[in-house]
């Protein structure tokens, strides 16, 4: 197309490392133009073209003179900037080539792209030197396109069984285990017992003294998850499945279940006893992508980061209670397929509470991650709950609970082997039916618990008043004349 075309650019001349080890395999050896060097290089032409495929798909030409309110800005005597970068620089940054090199590239693209009738009509050549870039955004169309696809389909069309719905959740969550976020975080993180974050806080609420003390009574029992056939639909379960819901601290929790004023709430401290693998949300909305323009996955991988910002704000979003049941249908389904999909098994998830205005984390620990185990009472042991006393001048409201046990004998008495056993808590299938006929069927004997209850560090809270956060929207009330027409 012209003389400059045909100067040889060699691998040590590029800094962009992708592009740099293409020309070192698949170059053409010869005398580089620029620094003398006789190395494996590619034409500027070849390079030109790449360089514009590159601006094509993350860049767009700015306006070259000022349009709308900056052309009225100016005429009132403001001063008017072209933004974006100017086109020379552009290339450099794509390339990281040196100026001269970029002004070659640059030559060969405007003399490519000239056409006569635009210069007749006063067009800029995209590349003329006096040309601005800017960056435009990633294309997220064809992940939202799957995400609304799904939901569509999930909500009108099937809703069990259904192929075309993990097909689009294992194009969304596909490269999940291999995200990092810009802290070098990974979204799955395996959280041990005993480290930082392994306590889980757990809310439940008493409308009467008689359910407080049945909580109190019963605390695996009550404040564990509940049992299938009383497992209400959630955000992340469907009605039956039985999941932990959770919190990171005692304030989330007692947000989330919105107690009225005058109830009274249970929070127990769970402590993970086994490790556990946790997709935490947070990491999604602020995944890192490495950044290198002949990346031929980087628009995907760009609007893969981007989308998942979006989705976690869907994800969590304040929904209405009467929008529940089908607003929740496309969450729980993520969430099922997230416990069964995912490559190493996930356990559950951290997300942040709509409730607390995103400060607190919400934990759900799946079916099979929820497993208490189980506070065993002594043989006998009679358990009875003081409720405080009334006295002439003041109350003590503070709750005692008593735990009588029967007087023992030696021949009661377990032996240091039976103590120690690794296996102690299967249960035979006399005991296994007593925990149906309570209503614990789903904590499954044949796995150990992932969860233990502190008991004694049992809280309970008075209710006594609601605070609210509020934004004040602008009302307006405007009558006008409406014209009469014939």
């Amino acid at each position: 197309m012209n003389d400059v075309g045909e100067k040889m650019v060699c691998s040590d001349c590029i800094g962009n490392e992708l592009l740099k080890e293409e020309v070192q395999t698949e170059g053409t050896k010869g005398s580089c133009s620029y620094c003398g060097k006789k190395k494996k290089g590619i034409l500027i032409s070849d390079l030109a073209e790449k360089v514009e495929s590159v601006i094509d798909d993350f860049f767009q030409l700015t306006d070259e003179d000022p349009t709308g309110d900056e052309f009225i800005r100016e005429m009132n005597g403001y001063m008017w900037e072209r933004s974006g970068e100017e086109v020379n620089l552009v290339i450099q940054e794509i390339a990281e080539i040196e100026e001269e090199i970029a002004e070659d590239v640059r030559d060969y693209l405007e003399l490519k792209n000239c056409d006569r009738r635009d210069a007749r009509d006063g067009i800029e050549n995209p590349f003329s030197a006096s040309a601005h870039y800017e960056h435009v955004g990633p294309d997220t169309w064809y992940f939202k396109e799957t995400w609304s696809s799904f939901k569509r389909h999930i909500r009108t069309e099937a809703r069990y069984f259904s192929r075309k719905a993990e097909y689009a959740l294992r194009h969304i969550f596909y490269n999940l285990t291999n995200l990092v976020s810009v802290t070098g975080e990974k979204p799955v993180r395996v959280i041990e017992p005993g480290e930082k974050g392994s306590q889980i806080y757990r809310a439940r609420m008493a409308e009467s003294d008689h359910m407080l003390k049945t909580i109190l009574s019963d605390p695996t029992r009550e404040l564990g998850p509940p049992p299938s056939r009383k497992a209400r639909s959630g955000r992340m379960n469907a009605s039956g499945i039985s999941v932990f819901y959770g919190g990171m601290n005692a304030e989330t929790c007692i947000a989330e279940i919105r107690p009225p004023v005058g109830s009274q709430v249970v929070v127990g401290k769970f402590e993970i006893i086994k490790p556990i693998h946790i997709l935490n949300f947070k990491v999604l909305e602020e995944i890192f992508v490495h950044w290198n323009y002949f990346d031929p996955d980087l628009k995907m991988k760009w609007g893969s980061a981007v989308f998942f910002e979006e989705l976690v704000k869907e994800l969590t979003r304040p929904i209405m209670p009467s929008d529940e049941e089908f607003e929740y249908l496309p969450t729980q389904v993520v969430a099922e397929f997230l416990a069964q999909y995912v490559n190493p098994k996930l356990d559950g998830m951290i997300f942040r509470s709509s409730q607390t205005n995103n400060e607190g984390e919400n934990v759900v620990l799946f079916q099979h991650a929820s497993i208490v185990e189980q506070y065993i009472l002594p043989p006998g042991c009679k358990v009875s709950i003081d409720m405080g006393q009334v006295y002439e001048d003041e109350v003590d409201d503070s709750i005692s609970i008593y735990e009588a046990e029967a007087e023992k004998t030696n021949e009661e008495t377990p032996s240091a082997e039976e103590d120690s056993n690794p296996l102690k808590y299967l249960v035979n299938l006399t005991e296994l039916n007593t925990l149906r006929l309570r209503g614990l069927e789903d904590q499954s004997p044949l796995l150990p618990p992932t969860l233990r209850l502190d008991v004694k560090g049992i809280e309970v809270f008075r209710i006594t008043a609601a605070k609210y956060t509020t934004e004040n929207r602008s009302v307006q009330r405007i009558r006008f004349s409406r014209k009469k027409y014939t």
